[in-house]
């Protein structure tokens, strides 16, 4: 799952949004997801109905139950926002899921302050999120990914808040692997295109994921650069 990158820290009001719908089937083995999902126009945020044969947050029987999984992206330090704040805490859903850049300059202060934020979240069952390029400026040099995951400014004690880096998770039944690298351009977690770091870091991608949380757009959707060249 990929979020396009959106500058705008805010969700507009719902009498602002314009929305769009599409039904897609997903099909992983014997599972059978049906994703539901409403899209706001300015695509900070999208809405996203999971059918998975497991019990929301909302607590009907129903063994078809819908999970409500809610995406934003690039919201860079909207989260301090009261306006942004409040918006989120309204929305009820099940996971929310954040595909990076929630911060701006990559300090510590900012990756500190959002886990705390999403630690404050109660609306949500499971809070999970990945760092972008702009999140992850200095962290490349600090040590590799299996001692980050002790990391106190991204690691939460909260085991509902999740960060994922190039590892996976598995909530409410869905399987969900997050990866935050992109190609090349500014800040950290960068790769060069059509490299052999590139290709490993895809091939770890296990074949089982239900949902895929990445910074960057999936091949030949909206990954053209400003020169038309596909990243």
């Amino acid at each position: 799952m990929s979020s396009k990158s959106n500058s705008r820290a805010g969700l507009r009001s719902s009498s602002e949004q314009t929305l769009n719908r599409c039904s897609m089937p997903i099909d992983q083995g014997t599972d059978r997801l049906t994703v539901d999902e409403t899209r706001s126009h300015d695509q900070c945020a999208t809405s996203t109905s999971v059918t998975h044969g497991h019990r929301s947050s909302r607590g009907t029987e129903s063994e078809n139950d819908v999970i409500r999984i809610i995406c934003i992206s690039d919201t860079h330090n909207g989260h301090s926002k009261q306006e942004f704040n409040d918006k989120i805490r309204k929305i009820q859903g099940d996971i929310l899921i954040h595909a990076g850049d929630f911060g701006e300059r990559g300090t510590g202060e900012e990756r500190k302050d959002f886990r705390r934020w999403l630690e404050s979240l109660t609306n949500f069952q499971y809070k999970i999120y990945i760092a972008g390029n702009m999140d992850a400026i200095g962290l490349d040099d600090r040590y590799e990914g299996a001692q980050r995951q002790k990391d106190p400014e991204l690691v939460s004690n909260d085991p509902t808040v999740i960060y994922l880096e190039n590892k996976s998770c598995e909530v409410l039944g869905i399987k969900i692997y997050g990866c935050p690298y992109t190609p090349k351009f500014y800040g950290g977690f960068q790769y060069t295109r059509r490299s052999q770091k590139a290709r490993d870091l895809w091939k770890n991608i296990p074949k089982d994921c239900n949902l895929l949380i990445s910074h960057g757009p999936p091949a030949n959707i909206l990954d053209q650069n400003s020169k038309g060249i596909a990243l």
